[in-house]
């Protein structure tokens, strides 16, 4: 019994994880991204250091695809960001330009926009407090 207790304890666990930005997404960006997405970058996208490239990522305007958000909260199929990765040409090649990331770092990111969807309050209403 004690061991289906923990067992269970787990999964459940598992069941409410979020994916923490700076610990998991950022070192996606910092392996993939940041050779060219810097400070200066012509798209305007800087994914240098966690705090700079949520800002510029999420709830923000696509500078070349705009009115379309980088990474609209909650929803990934409307996130340039993810359908660049994804490879679903509908803004354009996929990203990185030297190939697909790994289907695992894809899943990864469409489960963090996912859960930016679940906070109670947005990103864009949060930033205008």
């Amino acid at each position: 019994m004690k061991n289906l207790i923990i067992v269970s304890v787990f999964i459940l666990g598992g069941l409410f994880a979020q994916v923490d930005y700076d610990a998991q997404i950022q070192p996606i960006w910092d392996n993939n991204c940041t050779s060219c997405h810097v400070y200066g970058h012509s798209s305007g996208l800087n994914l240098s250091t966690s705090g700079v490239s949520y800002n510029n990522l999420v709830d923000v305007v696509s500078q070349n695809y705009a009115p379309a958000l980088r990474v609209a909260s909650g929803d990934p199929t409307s996130s340039v960001l993810y359908n660049k990765i994804n490879n679903s040409s509908t803004y354009g090649g996929v990203m990185p330009p030297s190939g697909q990331m790994s289907a695992s770092n894809i899943s990864l990111v469409e489960t963090w926009i996912n859960e930016l969807g679940s906070t109670t309050i947005t990103i864009a209403a949060a930033r205008a407090l």
